[in-house]
């Protein structure tokens, strides 16, 4: 009976939160699967879960937060005001996700070359399917603290009182950039083990692979920083030979 049930699980193609919790905390099973290419390896469906991930951290608790601080400070009979103000939100968090999603095909093709530098042999669909997906820990904890956040802002603005304290501020933030760290070292773990899966590469590749685009970030800022340091004591040598 048990066999049963998971083959039939296995069938069919998992929602958007079964495929983030599978992802998550079973990444290996996952990207493992022979029928990823047959049902998750496409760049539509890929974009699709990131744009359904990102308003499950973003869009959601904002929508939550207006409302419930709109009828308390607008009134019941005012919340058709929610309706107009809700576009001056949502099309600016369109316009994110959307600027967002376009970077993801640089990153995607950066890893990309990598892995195929490295002994790669999947397409960019492949590639890119395994960078959104790894996402999975990221959605999760991040949706998980919007809506804390959204809670704790409606409930200041409901409560009206001096909630709003010094040490608050700086406990919330120290406990956001420490979920934030822990959301990214897990969702590129989650990454290196799909890169790993799908590509047929040891782990040391995998984890170079995935950590590709990040060191060329961080090679940018290096070469940058000396290039304007090196043209500053040029201009700075200018300067100080045109005085004499």
């Amino acid at each position: 009976m048990v066999k049963e049930t998971t083959r039939t699980y296995s069938r069919r193609r998992l929602n958007f939160f079964e495929l983030a919790a599978e992802v998550a905390f079973h990444p290996s099973r996952f990207f493992g699967r022979e029928d990823f290419d047959a049902k998750y390896n496409y760049i539509s469906n890929s974009l699709l879960f990131f744009v359904k991930g990102t308003m499950m951290c973003l869009g959601v608790p904002l929508v939550i937060a207006l409302f419930l601080s709109s009828k308390k400070f607008l009134g019941t009979e005012s919340i058709g005001l929610l309706f107009i103000l809700l576009p001056l939100v949502l099309v600016p968090l369109a316009f994110i996700i959307g600027s967002y999603a376009g970077s993801l095909f640089i990153t995607g093709g950066i890893i990309q070359l990598t892995a195929n530098w490295l002994g790669g042999k999947e397409t960019f669909s492949t590639t890119f399917a395994v960078m959104v997906y790894s996402m999975s820990p990221v959605f999760f904890l991040l949706s998980v603290i919007s809506l804390a956040a959204s809670a704790a802002v409606v409930f200041m603005l409901l409560q009206a009182s001096n909630a709003v304290t010094f040490t608050n501020v700086v406990i919330t933030g120290i406990m956001t950039y420490v979920v934030a760290l822990a959301a990214f070292v897990w969702s590129m773990t989650t990454q290196v083990v799909g890169l790993k899966e799908r590509h047929h590469m040891t782990t040391s590749k995998a984890t170079v692979a995935a950590c590709a685009p990040l060191l060329l970030f961080f090679a940018f800022i290096i070469v940058a920083g000396a290039v304007y340091s090196m043209a500053i004591l040029l201009s700075g040598l200018a300067q100080a030979y045109s005085l004499q």
